[in-house]
């Protein structure tokens, strides 16, 4: 398989991967939450959740946003090399970033509530902070950049 074909096949994952990725999330969050009645989801987080029985169908979910994230980011940074697109590929480097915070959510667990802080839990929460950040950054400068584009105009009210 060469180059080409792979980046195809990353650009015609890409739209269905952005519309199945956050709805297969979110129905795994909802499962794992269903399925361990001892706890409370509203005295918990979601990343508690991960650490029980069920949490391995949380961690696909979280697998799966960030596959959804990093498709983004591979279309995002294929984008012409001209000047007035070059902050498409910085939006790109960041989507990867909070790819692979999602990812370092998924592996590293948080701690369970009312005990010390270990070093699978801080880079937990540092990476949980870090999604955060960086995503609402490149939803910013994308929405930035769909504004002053006549063609991209109309995404840039979402």
């Amino acid at each position: 398989m060469n180059k080409r074909s792979l980046l195809s096949i990353f650009s015609n994952l890409a739209v269905p991967a952005c519309f199945m990725g956050p709805i297969i999330m979110i129905a795994a969050d909802a499962v794992t939450i269903a399925l361990n009645r001892t706890k409370n989801p509203l005295k918990q987080t979601i990343s508690d959740f991960a650490i029980g029985s069920y949490g391995w169908v949380e961690k696909i979910g979280m697998v799966i946003i960030a596959l959804s994230f990093l498709f983004i980011a591979v279309n995002l940074l294929m984008v012409k090399n001209n000047r007035e697109l070059r902050i498409f590929k910085f939006v790109g480097v960041l989507l990867v970033i909070v790819a692979s915070g999602f990812l370092m959510i998924s592996i590293f667990n948080t701690n369970v509530i009312g005990t010390i802080t270990n070093f699978h839990g801080l880079v937990h929460q540092i990476a949980a902070i870090a999604v955060s950040a960086v995503f609402y950054l490149s939803c910013l400068i994308l929405m930035r950049l769909m504004k002053n584009r006549a063609d991209l105009r109309f995404f840039s009210f979402y």
